[in-house]
């Protein structure tokens, strides 16, 4: 006899986020077993509360292809092509992130306290530094000008979120072009102030 699949933690976690987004916080966890085919003694058991389970379905992916792309050193393609490469990546991780964020704030649950409870670096620090690792080697190489690295990837994080921001919670406003363009025009501007002298 075949025994049925067990289905993982990240499966589960994925129904409860499609269920929370799509029917609010209220949605009850009979209508989350049943989509992921499971019994609601098993979400208790495995995520423990209900508030438990929304955190861990809304809160920040610790993994993905925007972190691949985020912790990459740079490569031998110009900069400026690595770093639309990444804001692609880390602009399509802002607008899935966005409305989750926008619930967990509306449940009130505490941001920081859960970003730091399972002990690894919480995702937005784990980006801050990825870049300021990628410019610090790419100021290294010579291949960029000297700057406040810090500074820099605080820059370069805020303008992707906020294009992410404003696209959420004030779809009203009609931002201008698409995000594939808005990623190109970020990155042609930085530039400009970033190459080095020798490309001046």
């Amino acid at each position: 006899m075949v025994r049925p699949r067990q289905i993982t933690d990240r499966e589960l976690l994925y129904t409860a986020r499609s269920c929370f987004l799509e029917h609010g916080p209220a949605v009850s966890t009979s209508v989350i077993a049943d989509l992921a085919g499971v019994s609601q003694g098993t979400l208790f058991k495995r995520f423990g509360t209900k508030k438990q389970l929304m955190v861990r379905a809304l809160m920040p992916d610790h993994d993905g292809p925007q972190w691949e792309a985020m912790l990459r050193p740079p490569d031998a393609r110009p900069i400026p092509a690595q770093l639309v490469e990444k804001g692609l990546l880390v602009i399509a991780f802002f607008n899935e992130l966005q409305p989750r964020i926008a619930m967990l704030r509306a449940c009130g649950a505490e941001l920081l306290e859960e970003l730091h409870a399972d002990g690894r670096t919480p995702p937005p620090v784990r980006a801050l530094r990825a870049m300021q690792s990628f410019f610090e080697q790419a100021i290294s190489a010579g291949r960029m000008r000297p700057v406040p690295t810090e500074s820099l990837s605080l820059t370069w994080l805020g303008a992707l979120r906020n294009r992410a921001f404003f696209t959420h919670m004030m779809p009203s406003l009609h931002l201008d072009g698409d995000d594939a363009s808005y990623v190109q025009e970020l990155t042609d501007m930085l530039w400009r102030g970033l190459r080095p002298d020798k490309e001046s």
